[in-house]
């Protein structure tokens, strides 16, 4: 992030608290994240995943998503105050392509639904 970033001695003194804010957050929803692959694991290894149980969990997985937006909304109106628009978009960008990594490597381990 800051290799990419470009950041003057005073944005990034003002960026690097948010940013670790940020982090703990979504730190928080990816547990949630990790926590529902793990239990739709479980159940699809045991042959225990029934409807209820599918919807429950995309609920859930749905939730922590809506979580992740909200998120990232409040913390881009954080940095519009201390950073230029373009740097506010750059850093989304930055945490999106990060974020995608870590996707793909989840969609290549977690088996579809039978």
């Amino acid at each position: 992030v800051a290799a990419n970033m470009a950041l003057t001695d005073a944005e990034s003194k003002a960026f690097w608290p948010i940013y670790d804010a940020y982090q703990a957050e979504l730190q928080k929803i990816n547990e949630q994240l990790g926590t529902i692959i793990a239990d739709y694991a479980r159940m699809h290894n045991a042959g225990k995943l029934t409807d209820a149980r599918a919807r429950a969990l995309m609920d859930r997985y749905l939730g922590a998503e809506e979580a992740e937006v909200r998120l990232k909304r409040t913390f881009a109106k954080r940095l519009d105050k201390v950073l230029p628009g373009m740097k506010v978009t750059r850093y989304l960008q930055i945490e999106n392509k990060i974020l995608a990594l870590f996707r793909f490597d989840a969609a290549v381990a977690v088996p579809l639904v039978d």
